[in-house]
């Protein structure tokens, strides 16, 4: 478990540190401090739940004192605060300000390691007070419960490994964890702390108006949401935009589509079979006929009507079609081309009579006729 997650921690027992546990950090010419300092003790933790519930964590001498745990110290981070992950490769440079040296000691309850602090603004927080110790842990957690002198526990701590070490203002372990920064100062240690978080700084947010105080990692957690936010918000805008590009080539491509559609089916319906074709042809070419007939000049301008109407006008100059309907017309044109066949008829008739008359018909007959003459004369000639 990770110690800078504990909400609530009180540790029921009261001891003395022996004085070789902890040294005073001295600073050497490079401007380092380097000492050896109390970090953790064993104990009943008391942690609060998500629920408010608390649970009572056992820490075992036998389980603290491990050789496997206390090797975990060695070479590892010191950290100014606790961070929000463990400390590993990606984000080490970032966070150490020193590192956690051999030999790691322990008496009856705590444990002490050498450290060396090497980063300016660190050291300058130790020596304005900020002196407090606190260990960054993984641990299985064994659940079974049981007292432990005379305190009562639910779990047990097991395998405690160490991530990292943390400078804060208020120690896990108590008064003892912390760095001496006077070798003169001696005191005893009563551990009874009611709330051994690291001391949250807090800091003004503005919301909607509305001023809220956060911690520096919920603030940057909710500045993250916001421009993520911000960001997805930035990237709908520019899809809305190209969906609406799209629907456009879309919409256009449909109305080209619908529009060579309507003209295909109009092609459709103006079309007509070959059948039909010579019937049109046959018609047009009668109507021309029907006008070489009524001697009317027809020009490229004239349409079917506009030639009936002249074929009318030649047979019967007279006749007024103007507001006269299609029906009408074509009566009147029929009337017009029975009158003008029924003319060439009576004038084929005549010309027939008149080449009877005066061709060679007329000469045979007269012949035919000279010869009856001529047997009528030999009969009255022998009777004679």
């Amino acid at each position: 478990m990770d110690e800078a997650t504990v909400d609530t921690v009180q540790i029921q027992h009261i001891d003395f540190a022996q004085w070789d546990m902890s040294t005073a950090m001295e600073q050497t010419a490079e401007g380092f401090l380097v000492g050896r300092a109390i970090v953790t003790n064993v104990g009943v933790f008391t942690y609060m739940n998500p629920d408010g519930t608390t649970r009572r964590e056992l820490r075992l001498p036998e389980e603290v004192f491990a050789q496997k745990s206390l090797d975990s110290y060695i070479g590892k981070p010191l950290t100014n605060n606790h961070p929000v992950d463990f400390v590993n490769t990606d984000n080490v440079k970032k966070l150490e300000i020193g590192t956690v040296m051999s030999p790691v000691l322990h008496d009856e309850f705590h444990v002490s390691t050498g450290i060396v602090v090497r980063d300016k603004a660190a050291i300058s927080d130790i020596k304005m007070g900020k002196v407090a110790l606190s260990c960054g842990y993984s641990l299985d957690l064994d659940w079974q419960s049981g007292v432990w002198m005379g305190v009562p526990y639910d779990c047990i701590q097991r395998n405690i490994t160490v991530n990292h070490i943390s400078v804060v203002d208020r120690a896990r372990a108590g008064d003892a964890a912390k760095i001496r920064l006077d070798s003169d100062t001696k005191y005893s240690v009563q551990i009874m702390e009611e709330d051994s978080m690291p001391e949250k700084v807090m800091r003004v947010i503005n919301l909607d108006n509305v001023e809220y105080q956060a911690e520096d990692a919920v603030i940057d957690a909710y500045k993250k949401a916001n421009e993520c936010a911000d960001s997805l918000k930035v990237m709908v805008e520019g899809l809305t935009a190209e969906k609406s590009t799209v629907e456009a080539e879309r919409d256009s491509y449909k109305e080209k589509t619908d529009s060579l559609g309507k003209e295909l089916a109009d092609l459709k319906a103006k079309s007509v079979d070959s059948a039909e074709v010579d019937k049109l042809v046959k018609v047009k070419l009668a109507l021309l006929s029907s006008a070489s007939k009524a001697k009317v000049q027809v020009t490229d301008e004239m349409d079917e009507k506009a030639i009936c109407v002249a074929v009318i006008k030649a047979v019967s100059p007279e006749a007024n079609l103007d507001g006269r309907d299609d029906a009408y017309i074509q009566a009147r044109f029929d009337i017009a081309i029975e009158s003008l066949d029924s003319a060439v008829a009576a004038e084929a008739d005549a010309d027939k009579q008149t080449r009877e008359l005066n061709g060679d018909s007329a000469s045979a007959n007269t012949s035919k006729l000279d010869e009856s003459r001529k047997a009528m004369a030999g009969r009255y000639g022998k009777r004679g």
